[in-house]
Parts: C-alpha cells; structure tokens; sequence
C-alpha cells in the first residue's frame, strides 16, 4: 500500500492513518487547518523538525525552500512545525527569507499526536535540556490519509527526489 522510513524505531504512525487535526496559527498569525488545506492542494506535507538552533534543520529547510517550487508543481502544502517559541521561528524564517509556513508546537501537543515527541530532552539549547520532535516528515492526501512517512534521526532527512517519487506514487 505505502512505504515509509523509519531510523528511529516505533515512532510514527501507521500508515494508512488518519491524520491528526491540526489547526493552529502560525508565526504570522495565519490560520492553518488541515482540513481546509487538503481542499485546496494534492497533500500536505508536514515537517515536524528539532528546532531553529539545530543547524541540521536549518540546513534541510534551506533545502526545502530552495525545492518549494517542485512542491507547488505537484500542488503541495507544506508545513513546517517545532517546539520553538515563536520569535525564534519568526527571526529563522526570515533571516533566511524562508517562504514556508511555520507553526510553534511549544507543548509537543502536534508531535505527540504524530508521535514524534521526543521527551527525553537529549538536546541542549541555550543551556537547557529540552524535548523536542523527531525530524519526520508525513505525506497526507486529500482525504487526511498519511500515504507517506519519514522518521529520521539527528542527521537524517529525505532528498526532494525522494519526496517527489512518495508524491508521485502515492498521491
């Protein structure tokens, strides 16, 4: 039916789940619903990433906004969400003229739903211990499906072909 990644083991969800809601505003007050979002585009493709001082973020969001436009070639959304608070979003996303959509997830309560909340606190940032998402992807279709799943690691992120070939296939 589908195929996923996974590098950390039992995170995730099933594919073939529905996806959790997600309605929240984002860094510039914008509403994101996924419902309302999966009527106007193919997918939605959910980045749920570590955190802006994490330099291997920011370098796959770098990427991801330098692709956006084979996103929008295949109509899709993509979102990106972390447990940042949102002036640190606000400052990444536009010191690098970032053109995707944030959302901050300050209590993990869309990681958790996603299940990739990692509540260990094996990051530190300004100091602090803190929990955090696992880096993953997750395609959903137009009918709130997840199709598609990519759970990395510290390190580990999809190439834009990869993407695109989930895209191709399973929507």
């Amino acid at each position: 039916m589908t195929e996923l990644h996974i590098s950390t083991p039992n995170k995730g969800l099933p594919l073939g789940t529905k996806a959790p809601m997600i309605d929240a505003d984002d860094i510039d007050g914008e509403n994101v619903n996924l419902t309302k979002l999966l009527k106007k585009h193919n997918g939605v493709l959910l980045d749920l990433f570590r955190g802006s001082w994490w330099i291997h973020c920011r370098k796959h969001l770098t990427y991801l906004n330098e692709n956006l436009s084979t996103l929008k070639e295949h109509n899709i959304k993509l979102i990106a969400i972390a447990i940042d608070l949102p002036d640190k979003l606000i400052k990444m996303k536009y010191k690098n003229n970032f053109k995707i959509q944030f959302i901050t997830d300050r209590a993990g309560r869309i990681s958790k739903a996603y299940n990739v909340f990692l509540d260990r606190k094996s990051a530190v940032h300004d100091g602090l211990q803190i929990s955090h998402a696992i880096p993953s992807k997750f395609l959903i279709n137009r009918e709130g499906t997840i199709v598609w799943q990519y759970i990395g690691a510290k390190t580990d992120r999809p190439s834009i072909e990869l993407i695109v070939d989930a895209i191709e296939k399973y929507l």
